[in-house]
C-alpha cells in the first residue's frame, strides 16, 4: 500500500507513476485497476484493458533479494457458519493438505461473523505463491493474502 510504481503500457510505450491505494483487482487475469486519469495518461481509455509492465522505483518494505518477507496465508474460502468452514477443512485433510497449516479463523466485520479457511503461515511471498500454484488446482478461487 502507498508504494510508488511506474506503469508502462506495453502496447504504446506510454508510462505514468502511481501510488498503490488498494488491494484489487479481484478479477481473474487482471493485475491492476487504474484511475480514469492514469488510464488516460497510458492511452488506454478506448480499450479499457492493456498489457502493462509494473516497476517499483524503490524497495518495498520487507523486500530482500527480490522477495518480500513477512507472514502470508492462502485464503481458501469464507463461510457464514463455522460448520461449513470445518467441512472444507475435512475436505482439505482428505486431499492430504498438512493439518498443521490449515486454519479456521473467525472474522468479525461490521458486526457480521464469517469463518475463513486459510493455509499458512508462509514466511515470504515467493513461498506463498509457490504453494498457491499447487493449491489452486484443487481450489481455483484461492488467493494469497498478507497478514494484517
Amino acid at each position: 500500500m502507498h508504494t510508488k510504481v511506474t506503469v508502462t503500457n506495453l502496447e504504446n510505450g506510454r508510462s505514468t507513476v502511481l501510488a498503490v491505494n488498494d488491494r484489487g483487482p479481484f478479477i481473474d487475469g487482471r493485475v491492476l485497476d487504474l484511475s480514469y486519469a492514469a488510464a488516460k495518461d497510458l492511452g488506454m481509455l478506448d480499450r479499457g484493458l492493456a498489457r502493462i509492465l509494473i516497476h517499483t522505483s524503490e524497495p518495498l518494505p520487507g523486500q530482500k533479494n527480490n522477495d518480500i518477507v513477512g507472514e502470508y496465508f492462502i485464503h481458501i474460502g469464507s463461510f457464514e457458519t463455522e460448520e461449513a468452514a470445518k467441512c472444507l477443512c475435512e475436505d482439505m485433510k482428505s486431499l492430504n493438505y498438512k493439518r498443521s497449516i490449515i486454519k479456521v479463523i473467525r472474522a468479525d466485520r461490521d458486526g457480521e461473523i464469517h469463518w475463513r479457511v486459510e493455509l499458512g503461515p508462509y514466511q515470504s511471498m515467493s513461498r506463498a505463491n509457490r504453494a498457491h500454484s499447487k493449491i489452486v488446482k484443487d481450489y481455483p478461487s484461492a488467493f494469497v493474502v498478507a497478514s494484517q
